[in-house]
């Protein structure tokens, strides 16, 4: 009898999977339908290269002078609650004197001189148990910052405090077109003025300051911005544009948004030409003529119920948010995150890649932009009573307050489009500068490889599986990952 040999079963199709470049996290698509190239959660990592590569990290504060020598700040011995730069200038030296001004929780109120490098704080005699914002002015020949507290209005001049005493309780203050604009503590809706070219003159008459009223269907006034020629008023559920001219009678009102989700106040800010926020449905633009949804950068599926302590600033082309992220306290990450009062993480949105990048386990407070000779430092202050109390954020350093940290990046849990095939992982190649952990994840299964590094590195695997997915971690303060392939067969 012939037999041909053949035994009638059909040889398995084989897939390599090439990773070629690292994508970007797509919000609102179910993790099974993203492929390999897609992470599901990341942190202290970035992908714009389109490699894995160290991101932006955190340093005890420090800043470059204008002689371009590094400063490291000294930290403050109490909790941080505020923090201001003081911009002065030496006139009688002929040199800039800026400042760095700090409150704390203990009700300090601190000056270090950042252009004489000095080594500790000097004290400036006030109790303050709140300040809401500061505001750098020139009045006459002196340099002061404009202090809006809870127990009134304040100028500092050098180390002179002087209250303001005819002028309103103010919380937030814009300078635009020679006046000054405040919101005012208990006075909801109305914004009040100062005299033209005199923040210290809040006289309500025809001839000094007075107040606009405001409709009460936007909710309170929040927040001031002077942007692309006008005066933006920020409400809790709209936006309104005052277009202000010479004379104070003569002002016009627009409303050019309004929703039913809250803007979060302290979230806003002026990013080139646009304005960005966070609203209860999430990241959100304004141009100053419309508002576009940026939900699939970061929605309110990924934001904690903490939302209103979410703090926003502009650096560098980047957005910056502290906020509370719910991937960075799931078990999925495996890893305990530290503690929080209020924020886990910085959220980084580049305007013009799209890059987003997140810095896990900081519970950022407010930030603090200090100039100098090339392109200045970005400062903040944490909220908790870390040994730490103010940081400076850097590029391409893997690192939390200058100490390694781990840097992750996971898939989904996908079927790669066919839950109907029976599919068998081969191998992974993938090349790596540094040591660095790969966990593949099959179904429940969990196969790790640790120390892998070097070109054209093969893990071989050899399992079944329904559903695949896997991740990096590494503690390298400098890494990068590169083109993995995924070999699978089917059938």
């Amino acid at each position: 009898m012939f037999y041909s040999g053949r035994s009638g079963i059909t040889p398995p199709t084989r897939r390599n999977i090439k990773i070629n470049v690292f994508n970007q996290k797509k919000n609102g698509i179910a993790e099974n339908l993203v492929d390999l190239s897609t992470p599901n959660c990341f942190f202290n990592i970035s992908s714009k290269s389109g490699e894995l590569t160290e991101g932006y990290g955190t340093l005890p504060a420090q800043i470059y002078g204008n002689d371009s020598t590094l400063y490291v700040l000294p930290q403050p011995k109490s909790v941080v609650d505020g923090m201001w730069h003081y911009k002065r200038y030496d006139k009688e030296n002929g040199v800039s004197d800026n400042r760095l001004i700090l409150h704390t929780k203990s009700h300090e109120l601190l000056r270090l001189n950042i252009d004489k490098k000095e080594e500790e704080y000097h004290l400036i005699n006030s109790d303050f148990s709140k300040i809401y914002s500061a505001q750098n002015y020139t009045i006459g020949e002196s340099n002061a910052l404009l202090l809006c507290t809870e127990d009134g209005f304040y100028s500092l001049n050098g180390d002179e405090l002087q209250k303001i005493e005819n002028a309103p309780n103010i919380k937030s203050l814009c300078i635009h077109n020679e006046r000054a604009f405040a919101t005012v503590q208990g006075d909801e809706t109305r914004l009040f003025f100062s005299k033209s070219l005199d923040p210290t003159d809040w006289t309500i008459n025809a001839e000094s300051g007075g107040y606009i009223d405001f409709s009460g269907d936007g909710g309170k006034l929040t927040g001031l911005i002077s942007f692309m020629g006008f005066l933006f008023v920020f409400r809790e559920y709209a936006i309104e544009r005052v277009s202000v001219y010479a004379d104070q009678s003569d002002f016009s009102i627009k409303k050019v948004y309004s929703s039913t989700d809250r803007i979060i106040e302290k979230s806003i800010a002026v990013c080139g030409n646009k304005i960005l926020f966070i609203s209860e449905t999430g990241l959100k633009s304004f141009d100053g003529a419309n508002v576009v949804d940026l939900q699939r950068v970061l929605s309110q599926d990924q934001l904690s119920t903490y939302t209103s302590k979410c703090v926003g600033t502009y650096f560098r082309g980047t957005y910056i948010l502290s906020c509370y992220l719910k991937i960075l306290s799931t078990e999925q990450t495996e890893q305990v995150r530290a503690s929080s009062s209020q924020n886990n993480a910085l959220f980084l949105y580049d305007l013009v890649t799209g890059n987003v990048e997140i810095i896990s386990d900081h519970d950022v407070g407010g930030f603090c932009f200090t100039p100098s000779e090339e392109t200045g430092e970005m400062l903040f202050f944490l909220n908790g009573a870390e040994n730490t109390k103010i940081g400076s954020i850097v590029e391409n350093r893997n690192v939390r307050l200058g100490l390694s940290v781990e840097a992750y990046w996971r898939t989904g849990m996908t079927d790669l489009g066919f839950p109907e095939k029976k599919k068998f992982l081969k191998s992974i190649v993938l090349s790596s500068k540094n040591n660095i952990t790969v966990c593949v994840l099959l179904d429940d299964k969990k196969i790790k490889f640790y120390n892998v590094k070097g070109t054209g590195q093969k893990l071989w695997i050899n399992r079944s599986f329904s559903k695949i997915g896997f991740y990096f971690s590494t503690v390298n303060k400098s890494f990068k990952v590169s083109n993995p392939v995924v070999t699978v067969d089917m059938r």
